[in-house]
């Protein structure tokens, strides 16, 4: 609803969030040697975020209408990366699923659910996007495991570029809406409302 209404204020919250998360991000590798590699790996990630928020034709919103199979399967992978989402440190499932168009669709279903409509059709939604989910938590926790024990600066830099691009294609989307003073004005109130919450979560 408050992404509907209003755009810039709930995205700037968005933006707040994932921001106040880049500096304990940072803290982490920066008594680390800074190497080449580790800002390719920085760059790529940046570049991988950055190219699909820019080439995509303005604010997609995928559509769950007359779904098929392979609507279902992309269900259960978004599922995946909505569960990688929650074990990788500082990144935004909020905005994945905002960059991909699922987003506004997943909570719409959700909150028809808890309203008991379309229950059969909601339930055929959730209930791949679910699995993705719980599957994708245990197989991505384990990577992410993985990953942090072997390459744990290169790693932490590759989830710094995708953070930093984050901040990026969120604030690029903003030009597509109507710029309203009062909405701006709430939305740097909102902006430093969510980087204190993530400052102070992360710093915890």
């Amino acid at each position: 609803y408050s992404l509907e209404k209003f755009p810039i204020p709930t995205t700037l919250l968005f933006v707040g969030l994932i921001f106040g998360g880049i500096p304990l991000l940072y803290r982490k590798v920066s008594h680390e040697k800074k190497t080449g590699g580790n800002y390719f790996i920085f760059l790529t990630t940046f570049l991988i975020v950055a190219i699909f928020a820019f080439l995509k034709e303005g604010n997609i919103v995928v559509s769950f209408s007359n779904l098929n199979l392979i609507g279902y399967v992309l269900l259960f992978l978004v599922g995946m990366v909505a569960a990688a989402t929650m074990v990788i440190p500082g990144v935004s499932g909020s905005f994945v699923l905002m960059l991909i168009g699922y987003y506004k669709p997943i909570i719409d279903t959700i909150s028809e659910l808890t309203k008991f409509k379309n229950l059969g059709s909601n339930m055929m939604i959730l209930i791949p996007f679910g699995l993705g989910i719980l599957i994708g938590i245990v197989l991505v926790a384990k990577l992410i495991e993985f990953l942090l024990e072997k390459y744990e600066v290169k790693t932490y830099y590759g989830i710094l570029g995708f953070i930093v691009a984050s901040v990026f294609t969120l604030i690029y989307g903003l030009f597509g809406y109507q710029m309203d003073i009062v909405q701006v004005l709430i939305g740097v109130v909102t902006f430093f409302i969510g980087s204190i919450i993530a400052y102070q979560l992360g710093d915890e």
